[in-house]
């Protein structure tokens, strides 16, 4: 089940054709006082959205993907066409006809990637519009079948190849076409489903997997589906404008009495990009998770030495309603500059004595492999700097003496996973969270 209402049209935008794919290099920021919202202001600001873009945090150097029923025209919408222009697709495949194409039908998932990755000034801003994505169709439009969640588990394990960082999956089951595979709600606990367990095991990787709550909130069984129950997922509902309930959107608590769903967003009207090429409005839980994708990214992103679960409880922990979680609403809709005091720093030595970033470090391309080393770019009055490379647990894997005019570190012996690079010049420095692909 994709969850989708019918979009109503805003206006047609003039189409533009096909761009080619190739591999990404990140494009300069743009300023912050250029960024008019337009419409999707409302859906942004509910969520501190525009603050961290302001602070120039837009999703540079992270990895989004977005498993769905496919990505039709958004090889061709004008909405999307800097993600194309700036080669910000890292990857695709169809796990459904096992084929690298996914533009060729699907909508849902292209109205989905526009609320993270659109940049129409005046009109629509994404989530996290200066990520690089990966696209993935898992999702049969012909049927409900167990092998669509198996796709899913494809999908996450290719994710994990690639260095994702954030998932969206605004996707979900629990009526199957073959009744003997149905999940009924005692079967929606949160480990039972195959598509559950794999966003289970998607999170021991370090990825976060932000999952559509679903839109059964009106009908006789309202609660979530899966795999928004899985213990890991970041389980997103919808509000409106004004934070009321959408009253489509499923309820908790699972049915072992854990909280969900976890965050709110807006799923009411939201505003999106249509398969015509215009910008239109779409109500569902399925556009409320990637608003909320966006925001991990951007927020991971601010903060990059923390890990997967810290960001998640962060965000859980600033939600409106976390000290009085309900049904409807879990913890509510979370405020980015609250959960900055939930997060636990590293020790001093991989972060440095103050917490700031005075060498507007840059590093590109991000992630990177073997083939295409990345360049450093920063400013300091020294001429030479140390360059250190961390892993998750914090152990320095890597170190050498480097240059602020574009040197190319050298790290074809480094694994592939992901980092956190610090450079110093003794006085200043800076950190970017980094990563090396197969």
């Amino acid at each position: 089940n994709t969850y989708l209402e019918s979009p109503k049209d805003k206006g047609i935008v003039s189409d533009t054709p096909p761009i080619a794919i190739s591999f990404l290099q990140f494009p300069s920021t743009p300023n912050a006082d250029t960024i008019k919202y337009g419409d999707s202001k409302n859906q942004l600001e509910m969520l501190g959205i525009d603050k961290l873009h302001q602070k120039g945090y837009r999703g540079e150097g992270m990895l989004i993907a977005v498993l769905d029923d496919g990505f039709k025209n958004a090889d061709r919408v004008p909405y999307l066409k800097s993600i194309f222009e700036e080669k910000r697709i890292l990857a695709t495949y169809n796990f459904v006809k096992k084929k690298s194409q996914v533009y060729e039908d699907g909508g849902h998932g292209t109205s989905v990637l526009s609320c993270i990755a659109t940049d129409v000034n005046g009109k629509l801003y994404g989530s996290a519009y200066k990520s690089t994505f990966v696209l993935l169709k898992t999702e049969k439009l012909e049927d409900e079948s167990v092998q669509e969640e198996a796709n899913i588990l494809f999908a996450l394990e290719y994710a994990d190849s690639l260095g994702v960082d954030v998932v969206n999956i605004s996707l979900g089951y629990d009526i199957m076409d073959n009744p003997l595979t149905s999940y009924s709600q005692a079967k929606r606990n949160g480990f039972t489903s195959l598509s559950a367990r794999a966003v289970n095991w998607a999170s021991t990787k370090g990825m976060i997997a932000v999952v559509a709550a679903g839109n059964s909130g009106q009908t006789s069984d309202k609660l979530i589906m899966t795999p928004a129950d899985a213990d890991s997922a970041l389980t997103v509902g919808g509000v409106d404008a004004v934070k009321n309930i959408y009253t489509k959107s499923s309820i908790g608590p699972r049915i072992d009495g854990i909280t969900k769903p976890d965050l709110m967003a807006k799923g009411v009207a939201t505003v999106l990009g249509g398969l015509l090429g215009n910008i239109a409005t779409g109500s569902g839980t399925s556009y409320a998770s990637p608003l909320m994708a966006g925001l991990v990214a951007i927020f991971w992103q601010q903060n990059p030495t923390f890990t997967a679960a810290q960001i998640k409880n962060a965000l859980k922990k600033s939600g409106d309603k976390y000290l009085n979680p309900s049904s409807q609403f879990g913890f509510g809709i979370p405020s980015p500059d609250s959960a900055l005091k939930f997060l636990v720093p590293l020790p001093p030595e991989i972060l440095g004595l103050e917490n700031r970033n005075n060498l507007k470090l840059n590093i590109s391309p991000n992630p990177f492999d073997n083939f295409t080393l990345p360049k450093l770019d920063f400013v300091s009055n020294k001429k030479n700097c140390l360059a250190i490379i961390y892993n998750s647990k914090g152990e320095i894997v890597w170190r050498n003496i480097v240059q602020n005019n574009n040197d190319i570190l050298k790290l074809e012996n480094l694994s592939a996973g992901q980092y956190v690079l610090k450079i110093t010049d003794g006085s200043s420095f800076g950190i970017k969270k980094i990563t090396k692909i197969n």
